[in-house]
C-alpha cells in the first residue's frame, strides 16, 4: 500500500490500487495462517468469518493496517 503514502485519503480511487490480499479480479487471496493471525490481531472470531465479505474484511484491515 505504498501508493497510499502521503496521499489524501479522500481523493485515493482504491478500487485501482495493487492490494496485497486481494487480486485484479476481487479474488481473496491470502494463506490460512496469515488469515487467522489477522483475525486474532484484530480481535475478529476466525470461526466466524464464512463469507466473501467477512474475508475481505479481513484483507482490507491487513491491507490498510486497520483496527491496530
Amino acid at each position: 500500500m505504498d501508493q497510499v503514502k502521503g496521499t489524501n485519503l479522500k481523493t485515493i480511487d482504491r478500487f485501482s490500487l495493487n492490494y496485497q490480499y486481494i487480486d485484479k479480479d476481487n479474488n481473496v487471496v491470502i494463506d490460512s495462517v496469515t488469515f487467522q493471525k489477522a483475525c486474532v490481531t484484530h480481535k475478529l472470531p476466525a470461526s466466524q468469518m464464512k463469507t466473501y465479505t467477512d474475508s475481505v474484511a479481513v484483507a482490507m484491515m491487513l491491507e490498510f493496517n486497520d483496527g491496530t
